[in-house]
């Protein structure tokens, strides 16, 4: 389940999951895909998000936040949506609760 900090949420299930590797599911009518690539003895993270040429602008945006988040979380323990808004928006940046992450 996706939980906005304005409490929405979206059920939603798996449509591909390999433990370690990939996980993509549905997202409203689109569709987020998270493949994890070893790289040189690291880790890429490799995002797809397919959506419609109407919502592509705000999803570009809304990704550069996520991934800068996601470094900041994973190099200084700092989580930004709790502190930060999306910009032009009411609702802050989507969370899951349906995991966790191991740094």
């Amino acid at each position: 389940m996706l939980i906005w900090f304005t409490e929405h949420k979206l059920e939603t299930a798996f449509g591909e999951f390999t433990p370690g590797r990939r996980v993509a599911y549905p997202f409203y009518s689109e569709w987020l895909s998270f493949a994890l690539v070893e790289v040189n003895g690291g880790t890429d993270v490799n995002i797809s998000h397919r959506c419609g040429a109407d919502a592509a602008i705000h999803v570009a945006q809304s990704w550069g936040f996520l991934k800068a988040n996601l470094k900041v979380w994973i190099e200084h323990g700092i989580d930004l949506r709790e502190r930060i808004m999306m910009p032009g928006s009411k609702c802050a940046v989507a969370r899951c609760n349906a995991g966790s992450v191991t740094k």
